[in-house]
């Protein structure tokens, strides 16, 4: 597939290799951040902030998965208890023991690695609907693991944790913790972005085609599988640690198997294996669920009274549902195809076909 407009030819190697290939997308890519920093600062309600906060470490999480998933093809659902480990881990390091935000969140996510590793291990035995339930069993021995190891997170009351401070600036707000967060959230993405591009992208792949010949390759199927865990983890890990700084209390609410039923739909959505895969499928799930919860569902309560408030809490897994059966069926590569197609579409010109 051509990614290059017409007309634009590279004479080196390093210059394919290039993340950013034209002058064009440079100026594109300097346009974006500004936007994304500045605008949602300056005029964004602070309602509208905390939902972009959400978005990015969801998108972190997602990109974990995404590894997992989407480039080694290892079903995970006990993700959102992955995310737990870096949250609570972030927590206990910045609040209990009192280090700083830069020691804290690596460690969570290290922490939520060596978990992902240990529960990825059935990984070299096992696949397919037994690895789901593998991981899903992952996710309630966290989650009760949370609820009663009350010395360390709380138990049922929760964890509080102090705010991230900066040269005594502290980001105490969803307005001030929203350039760190995006910040972050680019670092990862560029870590997603070079991973995918390595020699280590090219095993999983090879292993989620077909796992036979990939032994037959000499590929060490049973590293590479446990290295999927343990990678996509630890972005689970970063996002956990951003959720915990940015809500400042870290509960095993938070973390509800649900949550990992919805980071594959976001995947599927969005694309898997794909870099805006995770980008696309969060904005479209946490964006069209704020619009079914705060506006559809109310409507919908007015018109139909007799359904009550049973509608608001119903109508968006019904949707989802729905949609993640439309996109299995009739665009299982997910949004982030469709965007390509566009691209080229417009690189192409004149010539489309």
């Amino acid at each position: 597939m051509i990614d290059v407009p017409s007309g634009i030819f590279f004479t080196r190697y390093s210059q394919d290799m290039r993340m950013i290939r034209t002058p064009l997308r440079m100026v594109l890519l300097v346009l974006l951040l500004l936007c994304l920093y500045v605008v949602p600062t300056l005029f964004a309600s602070g309602a509208l902030i905390q939902l972009l906060n959400i978005f990015i470490i969801w998108i972190i999480a997602a990109h974990g998965l995404n590894i997992l998933t989407g480039l080694c093809g290892q079903i995970s659902l006990g993700h959102a208890g992955f995310v737990g480990v870096g949250a609570y881990t972030a927590g206990i390091l910045g609040t209990k023991l009192g280090l700083p935000f830069w020691v804290s969140i690596p460690c969570a996510g290290m922490s939520a690695a060596l978990v992902g590793t240990i529960f990825g291990l059935p990984s070299v035995r096992i696949k397919g609907f037994y690895l789901a339930l593998s991981t899903m069993a992952a996710q309630f021995i966290l989650l009760y693991v949370f609820l009663h190891w009350h010395s360390m997170t709380g138990g049922s009351e929760g964890l509080f944790v102090d705010p991230i401070s900066i040269a005594g600036f502290s980001l105490d707000s969803g307005a001030r913790f929203y350039p760190f967060a995006l910040t972050v959230c680019i670092i990862m993405t560029c870590i997603f972005i070079n991973l995918r591009r390595g020699s280590i992208c090219r095993a999983f792949i090879a292993i989620k085609d077909n796992d036979l010949a990939s032994e037959a390759m000499a590929i060490n199927i049973s590293t590479y599988k446990i290295l999927a865990f343990a990678i996509g983890c630890f972005f689970a890990g970063i996002a956990g640690a951003l959720m915990a700084y940015q809500l400042q209390f870290v509960s095993v609410d938070f973390f509800p198997f649900l949550d990992s039923l919805w980071f594959v739909g976001v995947i599927i959505i969005g694309g898997m294996g794909s870099v805006l895969g995770p980008i696309f499928g969060v904005i479209f799930v946490k964006g069209i669920s704020e619009i079914l919860t705060f506006y559809v569902a109310p409507l919908i309560a007015k018109l139909f009274p007799v359904l009550g408030l049973q509608i608001s809490s119903s109508i968006t897994l019904i949707f989802f549902a729905l949609i993640i059966m439309v996109f299995i069926v009739f665009e299982p590569r997910g949004l982030a195809y469709r965007w390509n197609i566009f691209k080229n579409y417009y690189r192409l010109w004149p010539f489309p076909y």
